[in-house]
């Protein structure tokens, strides 16, 4: 049994070592190092998985294996040994130097020049070439030889699956509701003609407490003859779940609370679903029936233009953008698009496989695309976007030959096909090519095809074509290794075998760890932007139109937002009106909030804490302010009329109020960098300059409330030239704009926080993948409605951004109560800056991990005090529990 101190060392060992790799997956340009440094970069995310989710059964001699195979990296070696050790945590300092430096922050140089040795080749001579890869290869086969047996053994898995049984439960009971409400809506009542909508398999989304959310398309008057003029599409975000408003704007939400909504008649779809002009249906299902809660024209949010070239050619499949040789290749865009393909379509066959819409195999001819109008970079492109993914619902599907007998070399047909699937994308080529090759005569008995021809194939190019090839990656062999093989599930199943549990929910979950988690890893890894994509098959001849043309937008950012977001690509505040509406929830924790801030704010004549904002501006015309900001305290950058405080969204102004909300005695400074909700070429240089200013006013606190997916490193250098007391707090991204943690949010010196609901749980609408490394802060971010009536908000703001307003002022609070009077002495406090901040907060969410986020809970403070009547007592309370916090460190 291994120690809590010991899976410390090791994951801090691990965050340590995959921070210096990222570093030089952005620094290489040389394939062989980046290759290397990717493969090594999903090794540590494996292990870390492992760790975490085994802290207290993780095998000793794994764990001892393992760390052997980091300090080897560390000083740049394959072959490394340790010395036999007698103790425990005390002695992995002694018995593992190099990890030893990157676990306690000492210096991570010399893991650093260790893995840009054994990295780069570039300049290298053949032989040092040679000898180089000879290294690498040896590592990676220590990570797998201990990789699997971790896998093989019962007791522990390299990954646990991240979704529970009851959100399973839940997921398989809204698509069997969704595909009997779709079924009851096939036909077009006027013309007998069916009705197939796609669905997005890149717009799935899962609800807090309030169900599934998915993204469809359906087409515009599908019984129409239009003489060969393009056809047109209606999007749809349509909600499975209870009977919540979840998805109504902020402007129809009093509607739909007074009057209930009635179902749409099965005779009435078609109208409904044509001739919106462009329109966004938000739809709910009940348990026989659709209703249309809402619609919106996307113009103001920005979408693509979707359409059918003609109408009996609607969409684009997989086989014919095969056959066009789209994929065939292997430079960097190509193998974006294939590794983007690989993991949209392997979750989707694990979210839909035993769902009545995925009767049988996906194949290349039932997975189709759209042609798109798509705006990048101001330029509106005309295309096939391989990123979007859809799958029909035909309840009306053309009869299909089928043979006499089933191919019993696999025992799971759907993963099967998948794996046949994801071999034609990485070749380009369809498996139906290689049928004359004279190594596929054996399988065509006759020169007939029978189930097992395209298997078998498949399997022979895996061996004879894939696993030899150094340009294919890794993770995608693996992949499809796996698929063409059924042993290795059957392994899983097996050990996953347990009281209770069907063979179904083993396959899945052994799917989710074998299959989805591998690529989503990989698709972080590489990518700072995964689904910015060029159109890889371009429609030209095609002319854009605007609204009066007829051509139905898709909505990529599928919640409706505020008009006073983030001024970013990747938009921090949105107001999602009709969520559960938990009203009392949230009035509670700003009650608690109220009671701690009386206990922290205490007079006593303290410095005040000073809390910079830098975000759209500030004006007290966005709020019934009775409170303002000192002449000096605003600082325009955008035009520099500092005299005359300005916010053309709103957004910066009500970061503004949240952090006042929570911390009524900071001294506010509003930097005004942001004109609009939109980027300019120097946004980022008034940020730098901002950080500066900040600087010279000896702030506390810097809220970043926006962030891009791309770094930037003028910014990146300002921030990590501030001074080490001042504590940088930004948002972390909502998605679905953002698939993963922007920037500045993910970088070290930052704090980057999330968002959960009044309930104190992450919130799932919201909330990007959490990090890797280190901690997830995650605080109150999602239908804000604060208790205060000294301002009022003309709705109930959500985002992560407004998340990271509240934690600056909780910040602010125990940085006030650090310089009481109470908080001096023998036990006197300094809690001013990042890593002493970041060990409170750890403190404070410990109880309350969610989903992979920290949740802070700022009234645990208050569970200290119980039974103690004097306030003054009661600070005494805090402040020794807050001392021996820091004690630690």
């Amino acid at each position: 049994m291994l120690e809590e101190s010991e899976v410390d060392f090791a994951l801090e060992a691990v965050g340590g070592l995959e921070e210096i790799v990222k570093a030089l997956i952005t620094r290489y340009k040389n394939r062989g190092a980046s290759v290397f440094c990717n493969l090594l970069n999903a090794d540590l995310c494996q292990i870390r998985i492992w760790l975490e989710n085994n802290r207290a059964q993780a095998d000793p001699s794994y764990f001892n294996e393992i760390l052997t195979v980091l300090e080897a990296i560390c000083k740049g070696s394959s072959t490394w040994k340790p010395s036999p050790a007698t103790g425990k945590t005390a002695d992995l300092t002694e018995k593992y130097p190099e990890l030893t430096k990157l676990v306690s922050k000492a210096t991570y140089k010399d893991a650093r020049l260790s893995l840009d040795k054994l990295s780069n080749d570039t300049g290298a001579s053949p032989k040092e070439k040679a000898s180089r890869q000879k290294r690498q290869m040896r590592i990676h086969q220590r990570f797998e030889h201990v990789l699997t047996k971790i896998t093989n053994t019962e007791a522990a898995g390299v990954v646990e699956p991240r979704v529970t049984v009851k959100e399973d439960n839940d997921f398989s009971a809204h698509l069997g509701t969704l595909y009997t409400v779709l079924s009851r809506y096939s036909v077009c009542h006027d013309s007998s003609a069916n009705i197939v909508p796609r669905i997005s398999l890149s717009g799935y989304r899962r609800h807090d407490a309030s169900g599934s959310v998915f993204d469809m398309l359906f087409p515009d008057h599908p019984h129409q003859d239009r003489d060969g003029s393009p056809c047109n599409w209606q999007n749809a975000v349509v909600h499975v779940g209870p009977e919540v408003h979840v998805l109504a704007s902020k402007t129809f939400q009093d509607k739909i609370a007074a009057q209930p909504v009635p179902g749409i008649e099965y005779h009435e779809f078609c109208g409904t679903i044509s001739g919106r002009h462009q329109e966004q249906l938000f739809l709910t299902v009940s348990k026989k029936d659709f209703k249309l809660h809402h619609s919106e024209c996307p113009d103001s949010i920005g979408a693509n233009v979707w359409m059918m070239t003609a109408p009996d050619s609607p969409a684009l499949s997989l086989r014919k953008i095969l056959a066009r040789g789209e994929l065939i290749g292997s430079n960097r865009a190509h193998n974006k698009v294939k590794i983007i393909l690989f993991y949209l379509l392997t979750k989707g066959v694990w979210q839909f496989y035993e769902s009545e819409l995925m009767p049988t195999e996906w194949t290349k001819d039932t997975v189709e695309f759209l042609f798109e109008h798509r705006e990048r970079n101001g330029t509106l492109t005309a295309g096939v976007f391989l990123n979007q993914p859809l799958i029909s619902a035909d309840f009306h599907p053309t009869p299909q030959k089928q043979h006499g007998h089933i191919n019993l070399a696999h025992s799971f047909p759907k993963i099967r096909e998948l794996g046949i699937m994801l071999l034609e994308i990485l070749l380009g080529r369809e498996i139906d090519s290689f049928r004359t090759e004279p190594e596929a005569a054996t399988w065509l008995p006759g020169g007939k095809v029978t189930p097992y021809t395209d298997h078998r194939i498949a399997v022979w190019l895996f061996k004879s074509k894939i696993q030899t090839d150094s340009d294919m990656i890794k993770p995608l062999r693996d992949v499809i290794g796996r698929c063409l093989d059924d042993q290795s599930f059957k392994r899983v199943i097996k050990s996953k075998a347990s009281p209770g549990q069907s063979l179904s929910s083993r396959l899945r979950e052994a799917m989710y760890e074998q299959l989805v988690i591998p690529l989503e890893s990989l698709l972080q890894v590489m990518y700072d932007q995964p689904y910015d994509l060029s159109p890889l098959h371009e429609l030209n001849g095609v002319p854009a139109t605007d609204s009066a043309g007829g051509i139905r937008r898709a909505q990529q950012q599928t919640i409706p937002v505020r008009n006073s977001r983030a001024p970013t690509a990747e938009v921090m505040g949105a107001t999602v009106e009709g969520w559960p509406d938990d009203e009392n929830a949230c009035k509670r924790w700003f009650k608690e909030m109220d009671i701690l801030q009386g206990l922290l704010l205490a007079k006593g004549n303290p410095q005040n804490v000073r809390i910079a904002i830098v975000d759209t501006g500030f004006s007290q015309e966005w709020g019934n302010l009775d409170w303002g900001i000192a002449p000096g305290n605003y600082k325009d950058f955008i035009d520099g009329q500092d005299h005359e405080r300005r916010d053309n969204t709103g957004h910066g102004t009500d970061v503004a109020k949240l952090v006042l909300e929570v911390q009524e005695r900071a001294e506010l400074y509003v930097a005004r960098v942001f004109e609009d909700e939109r980027l300019t070429d120097n946004t980022f240089q008034k940020v730098e300059k901002a950080l500066k200013w900040a600087v010279e006013k000896a702030v506390d606190i810097i809220v970043i409330a926006s962030g891009t997916m791309k770094p930037l490193d003028n910014v990146a250098k300002a921030i990590n030239t501030l001074p080490d007391h001042i504590l940088v707090i930004a948002a972390a991204g909502n998605l679905p704009d953002c698939d993963r943690v922007v920037f500045p949010a993910r970088m070290g010196r930052v704090m980057h926080i999330f968002a959960t609901t009044a309930r104190n749980k992450a919130s799932r609408a919201l909330n990007p993948p959490p990090l890797r490394r280190g901690y997830n802060f995650a605080i109150l971010g999602e239908a804000i409605r604060p208790e205060s009536g000294g301002w009022e908000f003309d709705e109930r703001p959500s985002g992560t951004s407004f998340a990271a307003a509240i934690a600056a002022g909780f910040a602010g609070c125990l940085l006030h109560f650090s310089r009481l009077p109470v908080a001096e002495g023998e036990r006197a406090l300094n809690l001013e800056g990042y890593e002493k901040m970041n060990l409170i907060f750890e403190e404070l969410s410990r109880d309350y991990r969610d989903q992979g986020y920290d949740c802070i809970v700022p009234w645990h403070l208050l569970n200290l005090i119980t039974g103690e009547v004097e306030n003054e007592g009661r600070r005494r309370r805090i402040r020794n529990y807050l001392s021996d916090v820091l004690q630690r460190m």
